[in-house]
């Protein structure tokens, strides 16, 4: 039987390379002559030129669609902002709901300017202010960034002086969050420098790795909020319909988050990757809320559930 089946391998490997031959997707002899591993690459090379030609001609047209696609999903992303203000403004006391919204609103438009001097220098080897580059990426690049600092403001809210923030997300927006951009989805090293390359679809290491780092660290510096374990009946969630809110504000930024990381909407396979990035967005937080929500349902019989995880 092994026998039998390594013979139906072989003829069915010849009949595809019979195919390509007529087809002319590999030269002449090239299909005798070479190993049948280099004679695909060669068809996957051919492939690659074909498109790289065709967007070559089709610019006008492919161009438009890519931009319009990753303008729109970054404005979704740029909602999030909104959806984290609320989420954390509704966690903290009353007395720190306005300074929260600040550093979240201050994370976007320190993050532009640092962004604008110096970050997207670093991150792409390109400086906005004496070079043509391509806008629609830099304000995707924008609000990647402004999603990684605004984790940071989350962790350390009720308890950091707004002077000490403004260097933060200063300093991550133009140095920390611009050298991970690099390293990650530059010419650096986990991009170029190693095979196969880094793969990052939608920013798990670049922005949530980092964001989540830093915020550790953040926290370990300026410790726990004062009276927090002392006196924990001070520090219970004063807005519930606040946080949910911005849950759900979150959740809709996540489709412009995920299925905007494709970058293009303007071939099948962009298409396909944007629609399993929803698809697999939607069923991951659904299922992550039907498990919380069950669980507490079933540790209190039915008597009541925790908000904040059901949220989170």
């Amino acid at each position: 039987e092994f026998i039998v089946g390594m013979l139906d391998m072989q003829s069915t490997l010849a009949h595809l390379e019979e195919r390509l031959l007529v087809n002319g997707i590999v030269e002449a002899g090239q299909g005798e002559e070479a190993p049948r591993m280099q004679l695909l690459g060669h068809r996957l090379q051919r492939a690659e030129a074909l498109i790289a030609e065709y967007e070559a001609g089709h610019e006008d047209l492919i161009m438009p669609m890519d931009a319009a696609w990753v303008i729109s999903c970054a404005t979704l992303v740029f909602l999030m902002q909104l959806g984290f203000a609320q989420l954390e403004a509704g966690m903290c006391r009353p007395k720190n709901v306005i300074a929260t919204y600040i550093k979240n609103i201050a994370d976007f438009v320190l993050g532009t300017q640092a962004t604008l001097f110096i970050g997207y220098a670093i991150a792409y080897s390109q400086v906005p202010l004496f070079e043509k580059i391509d806008a629609w990426k830099f304000f995707f690049h924008l609000v990647f960034q402004a999603t990684a600092s605004t984790i940071v403001s989350g962790a350390m809210a009720e308890r950091i002086n707004i002077i000490g923030y403004i260097f933060l997300t200063c300093f991550l927006s133009g140095f920390v969050y611009a050298f991970s951009v690099k390293l990650a989805w530059g010419d650096g090293f986990l991009a170029a420098g190693i095979v196969p390359p880094f793969h990052d679809f939608a920013g798990s290491g670049v922005v949530h790795l980092l964001g989540g780092s830093a915020a550790l660290a953040g926290t370990i510096v300026l410790g726990a909020r004062k009276d927090r374990w002392t006196m924990p009946e001070k520090f219970v969630c004063h807005s519930v319909p606040q946080v949910l809110s911005g849950a759900l504000l979150l959740w809709v930024g996540w489709y412009g988050f995920n299925p905007g990381s494709t970058g293009a909407m303007s071939s099948v396979h962009d298409a396909r990757m944007a629609s399993n990035a929803a698809m697999t967005t939607t069923i991951s937080g659904a299922t992550a809320g039907c498990v919380a929500l069950m669980y507490d349902l079933i540790i209190s019989e039915g008597q009541h559930m925790d908000i904040q995880k059901f949220v989170n």
